[in-house]
């Protein structure tokens, strides 16, 4: 469980520099913030699910 926290940001965090590196420079917000509001929900629905099943 533990190494499914740490490598879940790390890809994130890989996915979103090559978003970056895609994405052109005088658009970068409308490619960019979906990605990191998409990133958001799903790493709070992984602590959501996390701390449920640590308390059972």
């Amino acid at each position: 469980m533990l190494l499914a926290l740490i490598i879940f940001p790390m890809l994130a965090i890989l996915a979103l520099l090559g978003l970056i590196a895609c994405a052109p420079e005088h658009d970068l917000g409308r490619y960019v913030l979906p990605a990191v509001r998409t990133v958001a929900l799903l790493a709070a629905a992984t602590v959501f699910v996390t701390a449920l099943w640590s308390h059972s």
